[in-house]
């Protein structure tokens, strides 16, 4: 109960709880159509994990730097361009706020679907309206519908595709961590409490537009579900 007490009153100063939240719920929507040997690329501690109990295994891949081998513990690290596993060796794979990280894109994509036998199902989410993060390691922003072209130019079919929240929480979010990043330095995290009534706002917004399963054009990020074809 005091843990639970604790991660309540944790999150509600988080001005990306709601982004959070549903990106985990989708997660879990969307993980069902997963199955046998599935790869996470770029897996970081590998937070959905329990999503995927129903595949046969659940292979953790990470990019291997001095960070990455202090902060996380991958089932396998590789060098940023090959990944270390023979062709067609997964049946699906994830990777969730990646590839907004990658400095060569095609160099990745191809080895996602070196990897992934044909047939095989992918879940690929990234951030769209956001701010920069993990910087200098931050290149590019993708629109939902950019996304879903880039994944069908690559050989994969859209099968569920949906944006993490809508218009007025996007906005809101990257005022408010903005807002709190310039109070921080003035306040130190006392900043945190100055703004927690824009913060809890923010939160209301944010579950009104996932309750209301808003399609607007200005959001946080892009989930999608996708069956790979094959290379065209």
């Amino acid at each position: 109960m005091h843990t639970s007490l604790s991660a309540i009153i944790k999150n509600i100063f988080k001005p990306g709880f709601v982004e959070a939240f549903t990106l985990k719920s989708l997660v879990r929507r969307f993980s069902v159509e997963l199955s046998g040997v599935c790869l996470d690329v770029g897996c970081g501690s590998m937070p959905y994990k329990q999503f995927f109990n129903q595949c046969e295994s659940y292979v953790g891949l990470e990019y291997e730097s001095d960070i990455a081998k202090k902060s996380f513990s991958p089932d396998f690290f590789y060098d940023g361009v090959t990944f270390p596993f023979e062709s067609d060796s997964f049946d699906s794979l994830v990777s969730f706020e990646v590839m907004e990280h990658v400095d060569d894109i095609e160099v990745f994509f191809s080895e996602i679907v070196r990897v992934l036998k044909p047939g095989g199902k992918m879940i690929v989410s990234v951030p769209f309206c956001w701010m920069e993060h993990e910087k200098p390691n931050d290149y590019r922003r993708y629109t939902k519908i950019g996304l879903e072209r880039y994944l069908e130019k690559k050989g994969f079919e859209i099968e569920l595709s949906r944006k993490t929240t809508g218009a007025l929480y996007s906005t809101l979010a990257n005022f408010v961590i903005v807002l709190r990043s310039k109070l921080r330095g003035i306040f130190s995290y006392l900043a945190d409490i100055l703004i927690l009534p824009l913060t809890l706002a923010l939160h209301i917004v944010g579950f009104i537009e996932w309750l209301l399963e808003s399609d607007d054009d200005s959001y946080t990020s892009t989930i999608v579900l996708a069956k790979f074809i094959g290379v065209p």
